[in-house]
């Protein structure tokens, strides 16, 4: 118990005594703790996960390290959001993306790349994946069949996996199923979520765009409403009409 005593007491002649050798500790001393702090700080696992992620994730983690070095910490966590946003919106349009179903005879679908162009009177089941948001919803477009040329041709999207759409997309839909009407033909989706459904409704798309018979809800049993879709579509196709 005396030793705090005697401590104190060192600690204040020293003061006293040899204030212009103390006052040159201070400083280093904190540095000194501030790099002991930094480094105990570093979660080297959790970085070597980030460096792994891919590039994106390395190039924000690279870009804001860089940036609290030089520039004020707000000033450099602020860039280092905007820069994961537009990581975000990169990787968002790079993964959306649009593959064929094939039907097979036992009821079930194989995936492949889609066509360039439209085959005409035929159905084209298309499944599309990732983000329908701003660029992954123009590069969806970039990517959909071309309906030039052909005669009749039905395409049957497949949303099952979109909780919701964006403006954007529904822009989309609606240019799309314009070009098929040119060549007299048909755009029909299916397992489309309830969200989705009120979505194309309250922008008039379902009614004045599609028509009521051209959208399915999405059920329970995967597949049913593509399934649904695709007999309502041959069945069309067999008229003969256009109609």
């Amino acid at each position: 118990r005396w030793a705090n005593i005697f401590s104190g007491l060192v600690v204040v002649a020293a003061v006293l005594l040899f204030s212009r050798a103390v006052s040159l500790v201070a400083m280093p001393a904190m540095a000194a703790l501030l790099v002991v702090a930094g480094v105990q700080s570093l979660k080297w696992e959790e970085i070597a996960d980030v460096w792994h992620t891919g590039w994106g994730s390395r190039a924000v983690m690279l870009v804001t390290l860089t940036l609290t070095l030089l520039i004020p910490l707000q000033w450099a966590v602020f860039a280092g959001v905007a820069l994961s946003v537009v990581v975000y919106l990169v990787n968002s349009s790079s993964e959306a993306r649009i593959v064929e179903y094939v039907a097979k005879g036992d009821g079930t679908f194989t995936e492949k790349e889609p066509p360039a162009v439209l085959p005409s009177h035929a159905v084209t089941i298309l499944q599309v994946y990732g983000s329908l948001f701003f660029a992954g919803a123009a590069h969806v477009e970039a990517t959909l069949p071309s309906p030039k040329g052909a005669e009749r041709p039905v395409v049957l999207l497949r949303l099952r996996f979109q909780d919701s759409i964006s403006s954007t997309f529904l822009n989309v839909l609606q240019r799309y199923a314009a070009q098929l009407r040119a060549r007299n033909g048909r755009l029909i989706l299916a397992g489309v979520s309830e969200r989705v459904k009120q979505q194309l409704d309250r922008t008039g798309t379902t009614q004045a765009v599609l028509g009521e018979d051209n959208v399915f809800l999405a059920t329970h049993s995967l597949g049913a409403a593509s399934q649904q879709a695709l007999m309502v579509a041959n069945a069309w196709l067999a008229t003969g009409d256009g109609q």
